[in-house]
């Protein structure tokens, strides 16, 4: 303890005055720490009310269920198709309801959410194996199809695998399921009818992961083009 020593004369008596300035210093120390706990209890309640905000925010786009996304059915989703040929999707099975025809790989069409709720009852297996994709993360979330689509191949894995950058495309072609392998394959074979060169070694190592040589259901489709060709040319 820090002590001060004051002498004073009286009557041929000294006395000494203990003045004890710890007491002065401890005052200024609780002061400072009241000062600072009420800072952080201030700062704890701009926090919650944050937290609460952002909460209140959050209800307006979800349901009791906070992974239940609402969606309203009048608002109009993009859905590309990743078929190399016509693909037609309907609201109804057999070909009826409302008709949706993507006539090209990689073609994006606006569909009313209440309409694809229906493409999807109707095209289950479409949607799970690729053939179409939807390009809206809260209809994805919506639908729990997080983890599918993980999985699957999206246009810009498509385009790597024809692009020829082998290892990218063995990878992929790897990665890719049944029916998006078939698809790769008949846009292999499309390419070689237009007359692009195609790298034989790439086919080559995609054909033994696909299970079928590659280059020869490209050098049979073209014989059979050319059968119908001269068919046609002979009528």
């Amino acid at each position: 303890m820090a002590r001060k020593k004051v002498e004073t004369n009286v009557g041929n008596v000294e006395e000494e005055i203990i003045v004890d300035s710890q007491k002065n210093k401890e005052m200024e120390e609780m002061r400072k720490k009241i000062e600072e706990q009420d800072r952080k209890i201030e700062m704890l309640l701009k926090m919650n009310l944050q937290s609460s905000e952002k909460q209140e925010s959050k209800k307006e786009n979800y349901d009791e269920n906070e992974d239940d996304v609402k969606i309203n059915s009048d608002k109009y989703i993009k859905v590309m198709s990743l078929c190399p040929n016509t693909l037609n999707l309907t609201t109804e099975k057999k070909g009826r309801g409302k008709l949706f025809t993507f006539y090209q790989f990689g073609e994006v069409k606006r569909i009313l959410y209440g309409d694809l709720v229906r493409i999807i009852e109707n095209h289950p297996n479409f949607l799970n194996d690729g053939v179409f994709i939807i390009m809206d993360k809260s209809v994805i979330k919506r639908h729990g199809l997080d983890d599918a689509y993980d999985r699957l191949l999206k246009k810009e894995d498509f385009e790597k695998v024809l692009s020829g950058n082998e290892t990218d495309a063995v990878n992929l072609f790897k990665l890719a399921n049944a029916r998006q392998r078939d698809y790769l394959v008949q846009s292999f074979i499309d390419r070689a009818l237009n007359g692009e060169s195609i790298d034989l070694n790439l086919l080559d190592r995609l054909s033994r992961i696909y299970g079928t040589n590659i280059q020869e259901k490209i050098e049979n489709t073209k014989k059979f083009v050319g059968f119908l060709e001269k068919e046609k040319s002979a009528e």
